[in-house]
């Protein structure tokens, strides 16, 4: 199955819950309120949902009150929340994800290397340095290009252990 049709698959089942639920607290409140017709059972029967030909619109709840419309609130928000955890779960949203993460990474770098060609050549003085300032500067430079290296390796050894500690496959 495409990734598009399990979208609308997932979309369409959202609603249809969310419909039932909303059929199922219509006859509940009506049945509160002493109306005969409506029954649990009848609204687990009941066609509420996008396709049905009887979607509720105005006038269809003249019983409504603050309670129902929290009820309603509650199972819509449940449901938001479950589908949102399944589709967070699907492998489109991985990748998805993943490559975002790799172009923001990728950005990072590109970033820091920009910096670095530009911002350098910044604080150099129109003469040139002394040769002992050149000697501290490439000092500094050279440490912190050490230190970013040793970064750099501390965060691949972590990625690594995160991947075993999670069950994946490491290169």
């Amino acid at each position: 199955m495409d990734p598009q049709t399990a979208s609308l698959q997932m979309m369409e089942k959202f609603w249809t819950d969310c419909f039932t639920a909303l059929g199922k607290m219509q006859a509940q409140a009506a049945q509160s309120m002493g109306s005969a017709t409506a029954s649990p059972e009848a609204a687990e029967v009941e066609d509420v949902g996008p396709h049905s030909s009887g979607v509720p619109g105005a006038g269809a709840f003249p019983f409504v009150t603050p309670e129902v419309l929290r009820q309603f609130q509650d199972a819509f928000l449940q449901s938001v929340s479950r589908y949102c955890e399944e589709y967070m779960q699907t492998p489109e949203f991985l990748a998805n994800m993943k490559r975002s993460m790799d172009n923001a990474l990728t950005f990072r770098q590109q970033i820091n290397e920009f910096l670095d060609s530009t911002v350098s050549g910044g604080f150099r003085p129109p003469g040139g340095l002394a040769p002992d300032q050149a000697v501290i500067v490439d000092a500094v430079r050279e440490t912190e290009r050490k230190l970013r290296d040793q970064i750099e390796a501390l965060s691949e050894r972590l990625e690594k252990m995160e991947a075993r500690q999670n069950g994946e496959d490491t290169p």
